[in-house]
């Protein structure tokens, strides 16, 4: 706001204005969101690139994190097998008043998926079924149904013998169940033994969302009195719901721990500043409406708020201080006099820091646009508050005694320094040997962070109950329906090669529960030739089956019905075998492979190399995506080295423009240099490090080469104060246990220690023989 308008506003005014504005912005994002409280997400995914959701392994992760976001597993290890189970029987109702429901065993998903395949029974043949029928021998024909009968307990339902005497189909529901075929169903939960231990294993569903902060709290609650309750009962937990809320956990202890530790070290600084209170609440103010606006802005704009987003937003402590520090450090005596000579520097300074993080907004990243939302609105708003505050009653406080004169002297000592050859011989050798030694890094697991206790209970669930990969797969394309199944069939042989080499643990085809029609037509006419066979007929007469059975069957698998992708598409049974079923896309219908333990990815890729068949890794396809935008990032750090040279030099000339862009540069190659010599590849998130650091490092130079004589020691000390704090804050976001947060708040503190040093260079030859 111009001065010319302060000046016929009181202080009461003043602060009636910028608390109207205030709210109004909070009104807008209230309406925004229809006056519902905004749910903080803590998805550590939101912090990866959209991906094209046309894709096919965007489409199957879609469909895999749909069904599993709201599923948890829950297993239970105990010396016992009655106290492990009536532990799990205790533990039940707990946690269904807690918000969970319990899934049964397989039986009854046993039975549907049973009845929704048993007229199509003739054409569903287990490899290994139809290589028995295939050998002429009805000895091995039988060997099911022989097993069947001389196991105490299972002889299976006459109705079933009866129009399935070889026992083919409970074979082949059985394949569908994959590795569980280890476990048996329970009461409660599928169950076996290990050693001497009797394990459980209970699956679970959400009601409402994992992402409930509420719901994780519940759960965990009863966890925890369980454990305490059944010391000798050993509980892993695998879910979706466990990831979420160690996240949170996380996200709200580093939000206070860095926070707190921004703010305390700006009342320190302040009070040995100014060694009064009044300019802290000023700070305070500028501070905490500045994160406010913040938020308000996220929410108005993009509609939502992440976790992470305000971890990374308590750094804008640091940040929003500047702009106070340099009008309560500055000298003109009278508050307004002193906003409007900061004005334009500070309006440059402003500008160099959002460009910084607009740039965040090209990214196709979800959680740095909130970032950047968050960062920008913050400043513009410190800004605006910063030049408003002499309307709502701010005065000078003026600094304690002999800081200015301390500050000018370090200032020129370090102006000395940068221009002396003894500095910069050993500074650009630094430089060009780090810069040698630099490696980068782009692999998204490396940005992932979890608690190794949940890892490993994972990976021990893994171990027992094997799951696919969801970032590896291999895709089938083929002009017709018949055409993919047919084309994924053609795959086995090769995959079963794989598995036998131990270059892959599994995979599951969707020709497994829908074969091809030339499959199932193949398998019909093999069964039936062997239902005709007089050995067989007469094997089964003397273990007294009914004469003519047989015979009838061949006649039942003439007439019986073929399943088609149509049909089975229609069974919501096999809703679970269906995610791999991606229909007919632009180039022709299209199916995925979902692998399980891969150890060669090269013969992977050689199987792939075959006609219509593509090897899909989503791990590499996003780390080749996070190359290209560090890439990007590094094109774009250039652009805005050029136009701040452009819009500083119409301001002050190009030989100024040159000393005052020199220090956040070099000061950029000095801390790629420091990551190649300690041997840190560098990723996205130091190159948004230095990004922002180039932004505040800018600010530092344009103060000081804006300061006259009188001023430089004041302008040194609020560039002191602030960078001391700024460094404070994103050096406490350098221990952030996020890795992508820790390498941003890494290299944004290093940087501004170097430009600290090297933002002298701005300082005029006249002001640095003074």
């Amino acid at each position: 706001m111009l001065a010319s308008e302060r000046r016929h506003v009181s202080a009461g005014q003043g602060w009636v204005l910028w608390l109207g504005l205030l709210l109004l912005l909070f009104s807008a994002a209230a309406v925004r969101l229809e006056f519902r409280l905004p749910r903080l997400d803590t998805e550590i995914t939101a912090l990866l690139p959209s991906a094209d959701d046309s894709s096919p392994a965007t489409v199957v992760l879609e469909r895999l994190a749909e069904s599993g976001a709201n599923t948890l597993f829950l297993m239970m290890e105990g010396p016992q097998t009655g106290q492990t189970r009536q532990a799990l029987a205790s533990l039940v109702p707990e946690l269904e008043r807690a918000g969970l429901t319990l899934v049964a065993p397989g039986s009854e998903q046993h039975l549907a998926l049973g009845t929704a395949l048993f007229p199509y029974r003739f054409g569903l043949l287990t490899d290994e079924a139809r290589a028995r029928l295939k050998q002429d021998n009805p000895q091995l024909w039988i060997r099911p149904l022989l097993r069947a009968l001389a196991t105490p307990g299972t002889t299976p339902a006459a109705g079933l013998i009866s129009q399935d005497p070889l026992l083919l189909f409970p074979e082949f529901l059985s394949s569908l169940a994959g590795d569980q075929g280890n476990w048996h169903p329970g009461n409660l939960a599928l169950e076996r033994r290990l050693g001497q231990q009797q394990v459980l294993l209970s699956q679970w569903r959400v009601g409402t969302s994992a992402f409930d902060m509420g719901l994780q709290q519940r759960v965990f609650d009863q966890l925890s009195r369980f454990e305490e309750a059944h010391p000798q009962i050993s509980l892993s937990r695998a879910g979706v719901l466990f990831h979420a809320a160690e996240a949170a956990r996380s996200a709200r202890q580093e939000m206070t721990l860095l926070g707190s530790a921004s703010l305390l070290m700006v009342i320190l600084l302040s009070w040995l500043a100014f060694r009064r209170l009044m300019p802290l609440g000023w700070l305070l103010l500028v501070v905490g409406s500045s994160m406010t606006v913040g938020v308000a802005a996220c929410l108005l704009l993009l509609g939502e708020l992440h976790a992470i987003t305000l971890v990374f937003g308590t750094t804008l402590v640091g940040v929003a201080v500047d702009y106070t520090l340099h009008l309560s450090c500055h000298g003109a005596g009278n508050s307004r006099r002193a906003a409007a000579l900061l004005r334009r520097p500070m309006a440059l300074a402003l500008i160099s820091s959002c460009l910084a993080y607009l740039v965040m907004l090209l990214l196709p990243f979800p959680g740095l646009k909130q970032m950047a939302v968050f960062s920008v609105a913050g400043l513009c708003w410190a800004f605006v508050t910063v030049q408003w505050m002499p309307a709502m009653g701010f005065h000078s406080p003026g600094v304690a005694p002999g800081l200015a004169p301390a500050a000018r002297t370090l200032a020129l000592t370090a102006r000395r320094l940068t221009g002396s050859t003894l500095f910069w011989a050993p500074f650009l050798a630094l430089v060009l040997a780090g810069l040698s030694r630099l490696g980068v890094d782009d692999d998204i697991r490396h940005l992932q962070h979890s608690a190794p206790e949940l890892l490993t209970q994972q990976e021990r669930l893994q171990s027992l109950l094997p799951q696919p990969d969801q970032s590896r797969m291999l895709l089938v394309e083929a002009a017709t329906a018949e055409e993919v199944l047919q084309a994924e069939e053609a795959l086995r042989v090769g995959l079963d090669g794989l598995v036998a080499s131990g270059a892959l643990k599994g995979y599951r085809r969707a020709s497994d529960s829908l074969p091809s029609l030339a499959q199932q037509r193949s398998d019909r006419q093999l069964l039936a030739r062997r239902y005709q066979s007089p050995e067989l007929e007469s094997m089964m007469l003397e273990m007294g089956f009914a004469p003519g059975l047989l015979s009838s069957l061949s006649q039942t698998i003439q007439q019986a019905p073929l399943l088609t992708p149509e049909l089975w598409l229609s069974q919501a049974a096999l809703a679970p075998l269906q995610m791999q079923w991606l229909g007919q896309g632009e180039h022709g219908w299209r199916t995925v492979i979902l692998l399980e333990g891969v150890a060669d990815i090269d013969s992977l890729r050689a199987i792939a190399a075959g006609s219509g068949v593509r090897y899909l890794d989503r791990v590499e396809d996003l780390s080749q995506f996070m190359a290209h935008y560090r890439q990007a990032l590094s094109v774009v750090m250039g652009l805005i080295l050029l136009a701040a040279l452009l819009l500083v030099s119409r301001s002050y000339g190009l030989k100024s423009a040159i000393r005052i862009l020199a220090p956040p540069t070099l000061s950029a190659l000095m801390v790629l240099a420091l990551w190649g010599l300690l041997g840190t590849p560098l990723n996205l998130f130091h190159m948004l490090g230095l990004l922002l650091m180039f932004g505040i490092a800018l600010d530092q130079s344009l103060f000081l080469a804006t300061s006259g004589p009188t001023e430089l020691g004041r302008c040194a000390l609020a560039i002191g104060l602030s960078v001391v704090s700024t460094v404070v804050a994103f050096g406490m976001l350098g221990l952030s246990q996020t890795p992508a947060l820790a390498a941003f708040g890494q290299s944004l503190s290093l940087g501004l220690m170097t430009a600290l040093v090297l933002s002298t260079m701005a300082l005029t030859n006249d002001e640095k023989d003074r």
